[in-house]
């Protein structure tokens, strides 16, 4: 008799800068392995708060970051998305 069969593997989700087209990082969400490839940071918008992956090579951004990949960034490598960290310092 067969065992169950293996659940097909997700493939890792990969964010490319949408101006200078360099890998910026590649993101497995069952593993919750990271991997960076270039300089990359966190830009919030203010009203949406809304996160997205910056390009440092030329400043170009991506689509919006699933939260979990933010929490993943920030707890980590010690990202904080811009202005994120401003907000909560002022009384």
């Amino acid at each position: 008799m067969a065992g169950p069969a293996p659940s097909p593997r997700s493939r890792p989700i990969h964010y490319i800068c949408p101006s200078c087209h360099l890998y910026l990082l590649s993101w497995d969400q069952p593993t919750q392995s990271v991997e960076m490839f270039h300089k990359v940071g966190l830009w919030e918008d203010f009203w949406t708060r809304e996160v997205r992956l910056i390009c440092q090579y030329c400043l170009g951004a991506t689509d919006i970051l699933d939260q979990r990949l933010v929490e993943l960034l920030r707890n980590r490598f010690g990202l904080a998305p811009t202005g994120g960290a401003l907000r909560r310092s002022l009384p």
